[in-house]
This record gives structure tokens, sequence and C-alpha cells, in this order.
């Protein structure tokens, strides 16, 4: 079956969207959204910026940029704490398969 050109294209258009989705959404095994551990706060949502929230409406730009300064310090911990809890995860997830292998004789 040949598609037209419009859907072949079409996935290109919602990579973006996608792409944004998974990078705000915590992950299992670390507890942290992928955006969080590269940057070291949580990403506006494209909602938040049309309409009125309290992330908004309680923003100062001076506290913010203060806040901001004093989250860096705490960028390398809270990559560690992600680390330690993927390492933690990892384990559980060897610890759960490996007592479903049924050994085999030689």
């Amino acid at each position: 079956m040949i598609q037209s050109e419009s859907k072949k294209g079409a996935w290109i258009d919602e990579l973006p969207v996608v792409m944004w989705s998974l990078r705000t959404t915590p992950s299992h095994a670390t507890g942290e959204t992928p955006f969080s551990l590269v940057y070291g706060s949580e990403a506006v949502l494209p909602a938040e910026v049309s309409l009125p929230t309290f992330r908004q409406l309680g923003f100062h730009e001076k506290e913010n940029d203060q806040r901001m300064r004093e989250q860096l310090n705490f960028v390398d911990e809270l990559r560690d704490q992600a680390l330690y809890r993927m390492h933690k995860y990892k384990h559980l997830m060897t610890r759960t398969y490996n007592r479903r292998v049924k050994k085999q004789a030689v």
C-alpha cells in the first residue's frame, strides 16, 4: 500500500509534542523528569503559559532568579539521588526476574 506524502510526514509534526511529553514525565526508575535532571528545575508546561496558574501569579523575577541559583547548587545531589534510585530499581527488577527463572540441569 502506497501512502501519500502528507501521511508519511505526519509523524514528524507530532514528534516535538511526543518528545516534550517524554522529557516532562517522571521516570519510574529515577523518580525525576529528564528535564529536571538536565536543568535542575521543572519545565513550564505550554498550558501554564496560556492560562493563569498559581505558578504564574506567584512569579517574581528577582525571587525566581535567587531560587534558581539556590537550586543549581543542588543539581548534582538531585542527580546522585536519581542514580541511586535507578540502581535500586534495576536491582529490584533483576531480583524479580531471577526469581522466575528456572535453573536447568546440565
